[in-house]
């Protein structure tokens, strides 16, 4: 049996029990894409997690988890961006029943 079928027998169960389920996992996927894309940058740069870590004031163990798409504070998100020496913008996209309304810039740092 393939695992990924078994994933996605499991996600879309798990989704018609819990509404809002499948938006966890959306969010989850584009955070993890995210993250291969911040440790692609890093790479692209020449730094190991060592180096980011030590310009962060941080343990290479929370470079792993932001590269790997963990939940993190925005905060640190600043750290890393700026530990590569790039900055990180935020922002927001309005989206009322599936239709999006618009996109509002909120920071950028």
């Amino acid at each position: 049996v393939d695992p990924g079928d078994e994933l996605a027998a499991y996600i879309d169960d798990r989704s018609r029990r819990e509404p809002g389920f499948d938006a966890l996992v959306e969010a989850a996927v584009r955070r993890r894409e995210f993250a291969r894309s911040l440790a692609a940058q890093r790479k692209k740069k020449h730094l190991t997690q060592t180096l980011v870590a030590a310009r962060m004031r941080t343990s290479p163990a929370m470079v792993v988890r932001i590269e790997s798409g963990a939940d993190v504070r925005v905060s640190t998100m600043e750290r890393y961006a700026a530990a590569l020496g790039t900055e990180l913008q935020l922002g927001s996209v309005v989206v009322v029943d599936g239709e999006t309304l618009g996109f509002e810039a909120t920071a950028a740092l």
